[in-house]
């Protein structure tokens, strides 16, 4: 049976009163949302990571997912188009 991680990326951050979206803000330079993804990437209970994230956020997901060079795979909402 495989196990996939569905990673809840959709927030506006406006509860951090922050100019762009909370998953996009760096900690040490590093986006959260590839910190996160790279925690679910290195557990051997994960095959594969969906990202739920907002439609026009998706080019900058998936620009993210490439830049992280993962070793799974990685799905955007688009790709279920």
């Amino acid at each position: 049976m495989k196990v996939g991680a569905i990673i809840a990326a959709a927030g506006a951050g406006r509860r951090m009163k922050a100019d762009r979206p909370k998953q996009f803000l760096s900690l040490e330079g590093i986006p959260i949302l590839v910190l996160t993804l790279r925690k679910f990437d290195a557990s051997p209970l994960i095959d594969y990571i969906v990202i739920a994230s907002p439609r026009e956020s998706v080019d900058e997901v998936r620009e993210m997912v490439d830049e992280a060079e993962l070793a799974k795979p990685v799905t955007t909402p688009c790709n279920f188009d």
